[in-house]
């Protein structure tokens, strides 16, 4: 087989093999790594630009009723949220509340593409150029407020961790 077919062959098997789904990881009593649609304005940016980007819950861990998300990043690329959360409590957070909150966002989006309750507009910046990581987790909650301290009734709450990989560039101007 000629390297030109098997290099394409190989990427497209390579990217189903990474993609396929894998059994939910519990992480402590109430936390599993769910599908997530995280979509950013781009995955290449320049340092101290913003990325934008769209999280939505694709399935809901709370099925049968009518759920909520808040989603929150870690605040500072040097102090890593942990993929546990054990550490989510002593670290600085930025919160992005979902569309149906978030009005001044919702007119940009229809209706019919995104659930507002399940889907929240972000954006990150970082001072530094190289590979980045945009960390957070997804709080997907059944109680009529965020709750977004660490009192909260456990059986109305559900985290969800993710990742992000994007490049963060310098550009010089001559």
């Amino acid at each position: 087989m000629t390297l030109k077919i098997f290099i394409p062959i190989l990427i497209l098997g390579l990217t189903f093999i990474s993609c396929k789904e894998n059994n939910p990881k519990e992480i402590g009593e109430n936390l599993y790594k769910s599908p997530i649609l995280i979509e950013v304005s781009s995955d290449t940016i320049e340092v101290n630009k913003y990325v934008r980007g769209m999280i939505s819950l694709k399935k809901p861990y709370f099925s049968e009723k009518e759920s909520k998300i808040v989603v929150v990043l870690e605040a500072d690329e040097n102090v890593q949220l942990k993929e546990d959360l054990s550490n989510e409590f002593q670290i600085g957070i930025e919160v992005f509340q979902n569309l149906n909150v978030d009005s001044m966002n919702k007119k940009l989006f229809d209706e019919n593409e995104y659930e507002f309750n399940q889907s929240a507009l972000f954006e990150k910046k970082f001072d530094k150029t190289g590979n980045k990581i945009i960390r957070g987790y997804v709080l997907e909650y059944l109680t009529e407020k965020p709750p977004l301290d660490s009192i909260f009734p456990k059986e109305k709450v559900h985290k969800h961790y993710f990742e992000k990989e994007i490049y963060v560039f310098e550009t010089n101007y001559n």
